[in-house]
């Protein structure tokens, strides 16, 4: 009976430890995009800094008026026992969102510093090879 509970402590400790390393990764992540994300938005207009009071009203807001039906959204999938489903489509619709901003700033970086023409003709002469 002891050795049920050593092991069952044993395995509680080891995920509990894993859920802790991946949330500081998590946070971390999200502090780092989040401020090469105002360096950029700095950089991109840098007399003002109405960019990036946008930016943060925007995020604001949306995590304001979004959260309560999120966590309903989550708490239906605990009803139906989907939790795990319900939060990863939350987490997929996040990170979708972040890639389309990554994308956006790369187009932007693009068409501010003309390596679009730059792109074009290097893609012109591999496609003549």
């Amino acid at each position: 009976m002891m050795d049920d509970f050593d092991t069952h402590h044993n395995q509680l400790r080891s995920v509990t430890r894993i859920l802790i390393i991946g949330s500081v990764f998590d946070r971390f992540t999200t502090v780092i995009f989040e401020f090469f994300l105002v360096v950029f938005l700095s950089s991109a207009y840098p007399d003002s800094l109405l960019l990036v009071s946008v930016y943060g009203l925007t995020n604001g807001l949306l995590l304001f008026f979004s959260g309560g039906p999120a966590g309903r959204f989550v708490d239906a999938g605990i009803a139906n026992n989907r939790r795990l489903q319900s939060t990863l489509q939350l987490l997929t619709g996040q990170y979708l969102c972040m890639l389309a901003c990554c994308v956006m700033c790369f187009v932007y970086l693009i068409l501010k510093s003309n390596l679009l023409l730059l792109m074009i003709i290097l893609l012109s002469g591999f496609v003549s090879l």
